[in-house]
């Protein structure tokens, strides 16, 4: 897992609002996401995931944001990690 992160914070209180979610299916357990929404008091950020196994709904997710507007695209795949056997939880949860 590769986690990196840098943000610049203001002195306002934060507030969120959700600005547009866009989610689509890529593959049977891919699903890929895009969210746009406004944080104030965050002046810069970027920062990403890569988390491809060995962890609940691996996958990638990178974020941008100047003046309180944040962009998020994530690939995530949509199982959870069984850590008994070492592989991806079958669909039926077993």
């Amino acid at each position: 897992m590769i986690n990196f992160q840098f943000h610049v914070n203001t002195f306002a209180k934060p507030k969120f609002k959700l600005m547009h979610s866009y989610m689509c299916a890529l593959t049977k357990n891919k699903t890929f996401e895009f969210n746009c929404y406004r944080l104030t008091s965050r002046l810069f950020e970027f920062s990403g995931i890569l988390n491809e196994r060995f962890k609940d709904h691996g996958g990638y997710i990178f974020t941008f944001g100047l003046f309180g507007f944040i962009i998020e695209l994530s690939v995530t795949d949509n199982r959870h990690w069984d850590h008994l056997t070492n592989d991806w939880e079958n669909d039926d949860g077993k």
